[in-house]
């Protein structure tokens, strides 16, 4: 019922230079590559959940790769889109949650705030969608894109935090189709934002003000540039 991808090559050691995530896409991307084959060919019809590094990145490849031909073209015959999803935006908001609980927001936020975007320094998260403070936010943004930096510059590799947060806690209402937090197929990419499983992962719909929604729609288009460089989108016809 749910292929669950958590395999890496490696991460990069602390201390590393650049964006330790990006790193690991092409290793990560020739490991999962046999797992599509294997699911194309028995007609896997269950959930492809990718937990590793980098999440979003490494979904659109898990759809990109299993429905190419081989000319490239798009073939049809692997995994649906809705069927593929990315698991790390749970961290991501519970550093920005953390952050809200010691400025003294935690409830407010947690009742009227979200997180969107990728599992990396793009995410934004805003304290509240349809009144967003920008002081508030841009706190809760940065918290969430420099966590991972601030575990590693202590010495150690995030592993607990993401494990229990964006899979331990995000797993179990998933499978029950409550909403959760997990990157999803949006307009052509894998976008993280609150999604819930009915046939397939589908994101949920929020009221927002328009400056939120002027900033989702900056950052699609950023990420969708980004997968374009990297090949994983087709040519329009």
């Amino acid at each position: 019922d749910v292929f669950l991808f958590a395999a890496t090559e490696g991460v990069p050691p602390v201390g590393s230079a650049g964006d330790v995530r990006a790193a690991q896409f092409a290793p990560n991307r020739a490991i999962m590559w046999p797992f599509l084959e294997q699911a194309r060919a028995a007609g896997f019809t269950g959930l492809f959940l990718v937990v590793s590094d980098p999440v979003d990145l490494l979904a659109q490849a898990a759809f990109f790769d299993s429905n190419a031909g081989a000319d490239g073209a798009f073939g049809g015959d692997g995994l649906a889109p809705e069927r593929v999803a990315g698991l790390g935006l749970g961290v991501m908001w519970g550093r920005a949650l953390g952050r809200a609980r010691g400025e003294g927001w935690e409830r407010a936020v947690a009742r009227s705030g979200a997180v969107y975007g990728p599992h990396s320094a793009e995410v934004v998260a805003f304290d509240d969608l349809t009144r967003p403070n920008a002081a508030r936010s841009k706190a809760l943004s940065e918290t969430a894109r420099e966590g991972n930096l601030k575990i590693r510059r202590l010495g150690h590799l995030p592993y607990v935090g993401p494990g229990v947060s964006s899979v331990g806690l995000m797993l179990p209402p998933l499978l029950r189709g409550e909403e959760i937090l997990a990157s999803v197929l949006v307009d052509g990419i894998y976008f993280g934002g609150p999604a819930r499983m009915e046939w397939g992962i589908y994101p949920t719909p929020r009221r927002m003000a328009p400056r939120v929604w002027r900033s989702l729609n900056d950052l699609h288009a950023f990420l969708t540039a980004q997968a374009r460089s990297l090949g994983l989108l087709w040519a329009d016809p």
